[in-house]
């Protein structure tokens, strides 16, 4: 006499089997649409990385101002004399406390 395999133990390899391919799937995705890495070499690197000079100066800001401190230590490395926070407070396009890309232009 046979034995009788109930459906419920049919299913379960089939959906380990999914399961499976469901994984190597998602991991051959990550794989292949993903970038790689570029290939740097130090001697490519340059040697310094800040644009200071004796004209120009560090601010240290407060809260989420860095649109305005960062695109005031570009305008002075240029010679205007400007602080970041005037000018923070002058920047549109705020976006909660911080400012958007749009603001700095």
């Amino acid at each position: 006499m046979k034995k009788h395999i109930s459906k419920r133990y049919k299913i379960i390899p089939g959906f380990l089997l999914g399961i499976v391919f469901g994984v190597i799937a998602v991991n051959g995705f990550i794989y292949f649409c993903t970038p790689k890495f570029d290939d740097i070499y130090v001697s490519d690197l340059p040697e310094s990385y800040m644009i200071i000079n004796e004209t120009n100066y560090v601010q240290f800001q407060d809260g989420l101002d860095c649109g305005g401190y960062a695109t005031a230590y570009v305008l002075r490395h240029l010679g205007e004399d400007i602080q970041g926070d005037e000018l923070y407070s002058n920047m549109a396009y705020k976006v909660g406390r911080g400012v958007s890309l749009r603001g700095i232009w």
